[in-house]
This record gives structure tokens, sequence and C-alpha cells, in this order.
């Protein structure tokens, strides 16, 4: 795991404990680089409600995070998406 780069992951709907903390393990073991696609502050407070950390998360901004989440895919800027239900 320590060779590999972490690969790039937008998540729309990111305020949700489960995928905060599935983010979170898998940002902790360096096999993915969290990129949250949504409301940015939704999904701060949710972290903060949690007591989960979001250090070394990055955030994408936006009113419609699905939409954002596919066009990053679609640029190559990351490498798979979660999309959850909105």
């Amino acid at each position: 795991d320590d060779t590999r780069p972490m690969t790039p992951v937008a998540v729309a709907g990111a305020a949700d404990p489960t995928v905060l903390a599935a983010l979170r393990a898998a940002r902790d073991r360096g096999w993915v680089q969290p990129i949250v696609v949504g409301r940015e502050m939704e999904v701060r407070r949710m972290a903060d409600a949690c007591s989960l950390a979001i250090d070394g998360f990055e955030f994408f901004d936006a009113e419609e995070p699905a939409s954002a989440a596919v066009a990053d895919v679609r640029s190559g800027r990351v490498g798979f998406r979660v999309v959850r239900e909105l």
C-alpha cells in the first residue's frame, strides 16, 4: 500500500456519517484521496457532529454534486465516483 499513490475518489452526497467514516478509514490506509463534492459546510457540520476528522479531504463546493462528480470522472481528474442519493 505504501508504494502506490492514493486514488482520487469523488463522492457526491457525502454529508453522511457512514460515508465520511469510510472515506476517513480509506484515507488513513493510504488507499484514496477523498474529493468531497457538494455543499462543503453541510459536510463539515456532519463531520463535526460525528467527531470525524476530515483533514486531508479535498472539497469541491457544488450546488449539483452528482453532476459535478460525474464531470470530474469524465475529465480524468478522478478515477472513481460514489454518488449517494441526494
